[in-house]
């Protein structure tokens, strides 16, 4: 094979693999296995090839066979070689491969019932309650004291009827200049 042009970011990049060699490979396998992976790495680098793949999988007897450690290439080393060999898939930019173990963790999922937003209780005639600032439902200025009294729309205005006498009092709304919810009795008419 002919030796490509290597330019800057390759040199570069072997340098990374082969400081990535030292800081993984080389405190879980012995020096004939790290002497054999790392120029195996750095040819992949240099004729700009990517690894071995094989149903969208790294195709670890292939890589074994290349490196002359078939019987090395335990579970271990296959996990500390995979960080390096996605590296050379991203740096060539070839599509990644398959994960070959199970997720670490499970995929979070969101619960309906564990955020559930206040609702105000009314009728569907009433218009909705505005929120304030805080989160709190705003309330007005001649808001019923006691759950005798109920709401009812008329022209923009809030009528309201106190149960028991059957008296009916207006509440208008202020300029929006005021403070969002905040309302001024007026007296019946």
């Amino acid at each position: 094979m002919s030796m490509p042009k290597q330019d800057l970011s390759s040199r570069h990049f072997q340098r990374k693999i082969s400081e990535f060699c030292e800081l993984h490979i080389a405190p879980i396998a012995s020096k004939r296995v790290l002497e054999n992976v790392r120029p195996y790495l750095i040819r992949l680098i240099i004729y700009r090839k990517p690894p071995p793949i094989l149903n969208g999988r790294i195709d670890w007897t292939t890589i074994g066979q290349a490196c002359g450690i078939e019987d090395e290439l335990t579970a271990e080393l296959k996990r500390q070689l995979r960080p390096g060999l996605d590296a050379i898939i991203r740096w060539l930019g070839a599509p990644p491969a398959f994960e070959d173990a199970r997720p670490t963790r499970p995929a979070a999922r969101t619960s309906t019932t564990a955020q559930v937003k206040p609702q105000a209780t009314a009728s569907s005639t009433r218009k909705p309650q505005r929120l304030a600032a805080d989160g709190a439902f705003a309330q007005s200025a001649c808001v019923a004291r006691t759950a005798a009294e109920t709401d009812q729309s008329v022209s923009g205005a809030i009528v309201r009827r106190d149960r028991g006498s059957g008296e009916f009092s207006r509440c208008a709304r202020l300029s929006s200049a005021t403070a969002i919810g905040s309302f001024t009795a007026q007296p019946s008419a």
